[in-house]
This record gives C-alpha cells, sequence and structure tokens, in this order.
C-alpha cells in the first residue's frame, strides 16, 4: 500500500473500484452473515436443550441428603458392609495389596465397635407420651 496522508487518502485506499472486488466482498460478507446467523441458531438451539436436560433430571432423580438412608441402618454399618464386600469382590479374583489388607483390617473393626456399642435409649424414656406419638404421626410408621 502506498503511504496515506489524511482520511482522504484513507478512504481512497478502501474504495472498491473494481465489480469483481465488488462482487466478492459481497459475497464474503454474506458468507459471514450465514455463518453467524447459524451459529445463533445453534446456539439457541443447545441452550434449550440444557435447560430441558436439566429438568428432566432434576425432575427424575430423587435428592440425596447426607447423612441419612433409607435403609434404617447407620451410615457406618452400611459403609464398612459396602466396602468389605467390594474387597472380598477383589480376593475372589487376586491376592489383596497391603493397602487393601489394612483396609479390611480397619473396616472390620470400626463394623465390630458400632455393632457392640449400646444404643442409647435415654431420650426415649424422657419423652412423654405426647411426644412419641407426636414422633411417630410425623415419621409414619415404618
Amino acid at each position: 500500500m502506498d503511504k496515506i496522508t489524511g482520511i482522504d487518502g484513507l478512504q481512497k485506499s478502501w474504495e472498491v473500484t473494481d465489480t469483481k472486488d465488488f462482487k466478492e466482498l459481497q459475497n464474503y460478507s454474506d458468507a459471514q452473515f450465514k455463518t453467524i446467523i447459524n451459529l445463533q441458531q445453534k446456539n439457541h438451539e443447545l441452550q434449550e436443550e440444557i435447560k430441558s436436560l436439566k429438568t428432566i433430571l432434576e425432575s427424575n432423580l430423587p435428592r440425596i441428603e447426607i447423612g441419612t438412608n433409607d435403609l434404617g441402618i447407620p451410615n457406618e454399618i452400611l459403609i464398612c458392609e459396602t466396602q468389605l464386600f467390594l474387597l472380598k469382590e477383589h480376593a475372589m479374583t487376586r491376592e489383596l495389596t497391603m493397602e487393601e489388607c489394612r483396609k479390611v483390617q480397619i473396616l472390620t473393626e470400626v463394623l465390630e465397635k458400632v455393632k457392640k456399642k449400646p444404643k442409647d435409649t435415654s431420650n426415649v424414656e424422657k419423652l412423654d407420651n405426647e411426644d412419641l406419638l407426636r414422633i411417630v404421626q410425623i415419621h409414619g410408621t415404618n
């Protein structure tokens, strides 16, 4: 490009004098415009799909609250027995590693301590009949 002096020179440098150049630029501009429109439509479709998947996920999966389970088994026992079962499955197919053996030992000790621990019934004895009936009504007769 030649040395541009002033705004007039800048304007002249961007002027399209050839119809072939003009058509080429017009085609390029149209292609860019179509690409932008297509990407905007795809973006909108994907946003709608995300919204619908979120609603499906929220409506189909139950919320899991940490610290509770529907089985009525204390979490310590449930975790220990599950992990011991998994380690037993590993032991059936191969030899356990030293770390896995330590896990078995620790989980077994925790399980024995939890099962031997006497249940605290002091709170139940302190409740009067009305409170006990209210608890049964709230929690149902599972």
